[in-house]
């Protein structure tokens, strides 16, 4: 659930015209929307409106089934041309979806829809409507004229019956600057958290995202080889994370927490499909989930399919066969998936790549926004969600030549990063992030789409000559138990809601993006529910934190990037590793110490201590899976190490 709270400059917004204040010693609404409503002058107006009155209707008792109930009004003429936005003041029992309507006719209307659902009830809120985010309902010929608007209405529906029920309304005025849409509450309000934002309409949503992306691998932040004019622009114009972290150290098991908002733990997807085997390691991984997403778990495009979005995947998916696919999980339109965690190569034809169709020397990343802006210029009769999985720059390391010459001209013994067959593959990436950008634009579509650019996993440290990148000043990269390999980052647009060119250093992670979307669909939370991660939409809105008590990590594996079975969680400035395999943990201090150099586990033993307890009861309580003792361990063949299904192949050879 999103929340609201207090904002002075939202709540005194100077009305430039009134449209209605219901001062007048008769005051009435003159409409309802039912005829079994009653209307009545109130005196419960909100103070910081300094109101004497509000209109009040409400519903009587046994009144039936109907499932539209409100009040509206006929105006004088009224020219709301110049009208940047429109403000009212509710206070209402009803939790349900709303309309604000103006017309210039009876066919001839323009609307604004909000929701109370999840929100506290019987409170006053203000609703901020911007001029440019009302729409034309299906039912009316057009949208209405603003040189001369005659009459407005607020309506709650589809959430009927409503005996019983009220609604009151103060002060509808237009205001000639902006505000976030939204809602804020007066000073003077007692417990204005949990109050809902509401949103003019479902926006578009198209989430981005890239594979072994690092956290210094664009440079808004810090990369100084790397060129990616057109994220960094994107960051400058929505919301950049500087602590988001992805739910697992590999690919699979943060694609399963975004789609689901479970922790990997809980989902036992631990490792990537199938996993890598160490047959001779001390520790043997648990049972885990390694062959696909179950269909019992509802997704994101299940989600969002159900409020009435299309549902679109392209790329990578790894996280099952063709059984278990993206059409198999709530996607309606869905093009070249594939079952394994790479392409095979960037250059058509791609041999693991289903359903995408190319010319000789074509490249994937090219294609898949070719076949992305497709989808956007089709006609939609409903919002859409895209779900676009770039490979890049997950191996193999392969690059356009042109910008591989680039990078290599550039190249400088100062740079830290010096792979410039990889920064070809950036330099693709940025360049096909800012077509989907142009497009929405081409289209008038930016400013209803809610976009995120997000990566799976820390940058690849281990891969390569030169080293394929380097996540400096993180420790480490993808595969490990360190920040390299679990900071990564996200860029969050949404003009109307998120202010651009902001910056966040609230720690968030993969699990957020269900309860995020959820939200922003409208959507109630249920009372009782198991998904892990929490609406990032305070922070959207208010730079609210999130009260998160701390993130954890579970990966009970071993991974050529250094990993060895281990947990983690973040609290604070603190960040304790706790190794399953008897290694002594690790305690760090990231505001000091962000590159995890100087280990306080002896030096700080109560929080080490504090940390752990924590860790493990969080373990309890989503009933992780652990590794066991290995009857095969041999010190001599510790490294050893092949694919599950080689492993598999193995032993069905070796048992003949």
């Amino acid at each position: 659930m999103l929340q609201a709270f207090a904002d002075p400059t939202l709540a005194q917004s100077p009305i430039a015209l009134t449209i209605e204040s219901f001062e007048e010693p008769n005051a009435t609404a003159g409409i309802v929307t039912t005829h079994t409503a009653s209307l009545s002058v109130t005196a419960a107006s909100p103070q910081t409106q300094a109101g004497k009155q509000a209109i009040n209707t409400t519903i009587k008792q046994n009144a039936g089934t109907t499932e539209y109930f409100g009040m509206g009004s006929e105006t004088k003429v009224l020219d709301l041309s110049e009208s940047h936005q429109i403000t009212f003041w509710i206070k209402t029992n009803i939790e349900s979806n709303f309309n604000f309507q103006i017309h210039s006719d009876d066919e001839h209307v323009s609307v604004f829809k909000f929701s109370t659902i999840g929100g506290k009830l019987n409170l006053w809120k203000q609703i901020s409507m911007p001029s440019s985010q009302f729409n034309t309902p299906v039912w009316a010929k057009d949208k209405a004229d603003w040189t001369k608007i005659i009459k407005w209405q607020v309506t709650a529906f589809g959430y009927g019956p409503y005996d019983g029920k009220y609604i009151t309304l103060d002060n509808i005025g237009s205001t000639k600057h902006d505000s976030p849409s939204g809602i804020s509450v007066p000073d003077t309000e007692k417990n204005p958290s949990g109050l809902p934002l509401v949103f003019s309409t479902k926006p578009n949503i198209i989430f981005i995202l890239a594979d072994d992306l690092g956290w210094r691998d664009l440079s808004c932040y810090g990369s100084d080889f790397y060129e990616t004019p057109n994220i960094d622009r994107l960051a400058s114009q929505g919301l950049r994370f500087t602590d988001a972290y992805s739910a697992a150290t590999v690919c699979s098991p943060t694609r399963a927490a975004v789609l689901t908002g479970k922790s990997p733990a809980r989902l036992r997807i631990t490792d990537f499909l199938s996993g890598l085997e160490f047959p001779y390691a001390a520790l043997s991984p648990p049972d885990w989930q390694r062959q696909y997403l179950p269909h019992e778990e509802i997704t994101l495009a299940e989600m969002l399919r159900s409020t009435g979005y299309e549902t679109f995947y392209f790329g990578k998916w790894h996280l099952g066969g063709e059984e278990h696919f993206p059409a198999t999980q709530g996607f309606e339109h869905t093009l070249a998936e594939t079952q394994a965690g790479w392409p095979g190569t960037y250059f058509y034809p791609w041999p693991m790549v289903r359903n995408l169709k190319g010319e000789k020397g074509d490249y994937l990343t090219d294609r898949l926004t070719d076949e992305v802006i497709k989808s956007m210029e089709r006609e939609h009769e409903r919002p859409f969600f895209t779900f676009l999985s770039y490979f890049t720059p997950h191996r193999p390391t392969e690059g356009k030549r042109e910008y591989i010459r680039k990078y290599e001209k550039k190249l400088k013994p100062e740079h830290l990063q010096r792979n410039a067959v990889n920064a070809a593959m950036i330099h693709s990436l940025d360049e096909n992030v800012g077509r989907i950008m142009k497009t929405l634009k081409r289209l008038k579509l930016d400013d209803d789409t809610l976009l995120i650019f997000a990566s799976d996993n820390g940058g690849n440290h281990y891969a390569d000559t030169p080293q394929k990148t380097n996540n400096s000043p993180l420790r480490d990269g993808k595969g490990s138990a360190y920040e390299g390999a679990y900071r990564v980052p996200l860029i969050i647009r949404w003009p109307g809601v998120i202010h651009a060119g902001t910056t966040s250093n609230e720690p968030v992670t993969s699990e957020d993006f269900f309860p995020t979307l959820r939200a922003v669909s409208g959507q109630k939370q249920p009372q009782r529910e198991d998904l892990d991660g929490m609406s990032l939409l305070p922070i959207f809105t208010n730079q609210q934190p999130l009260q998160r008590e701390a993130l954890y990590w579970h990966y009970p594996h071993y991974h050529h990037g250094g990993a060895s079975p281990h947990g983690v969680i973040r609290k604070g400035r603190y960040r304790l590793i706790e190794h399953f395999d008897g290694t002594p943990a690790e305690l760090y201090d990231l505001s000091k110490d962000i590159g995890e150099t100087v280990n306080l586990i002896n030096t700080l033993p109560g929080v080490a201590e504090d940390l752990q307890q924590e860790l493990r009861h969080w373990r309890s309580s989503v009933d992780a899976q652990m590794p066991t003792i290995n009857p095969n361990y041999d010190a001599s063949r510790i490294h050893e190490a092949m694919f599950y299904h080689q492993l598999q192949e193995q032993t069905e050879k070796d048992s003949r």
